[in-house]
């Protein structure tokens, strides 16, 4: 099991509002910000998942993009599209 918060508002209020349907066995792409910390021996370990922007959302057999993840999709292809001046 994994333990983590979700920061996208969009998806959170399209789940509460029943828009999106959010159940187990559901699987989402997402950008996840994983905070890490060190521990007493030097090791570097993962201490918590944050679900930053969900991309898509997959049941079973279907594959749905989310708006946000239809924005975030757009704005990755217009910064590469970007010229850059240095």
């Amino acid at each position: 099991m994994i333990h983590f918060s979700v920061r996208d508002k969009d998806f959170k209020h399209q789940v509460i509002n029943r828009d999106i349907q959010f159940k187990n066995g559901t699987c989402i792409d997402c950008v996840l910000e994983i905070s890490r910390k060190k521990s007493n021996l030097s090791e570097i370990q993962n201490s918590g998942y944050t679900v930053m922007t969900v991309l898509r959302k997959h049941d079973e057999d279907t594959t749905t993009e989310t708006p946000q993840g239809k924005r975030y999709r757009i704005k990755k292809e217009m910064e590469t599209k970007q010229l850059k001046l240095f």
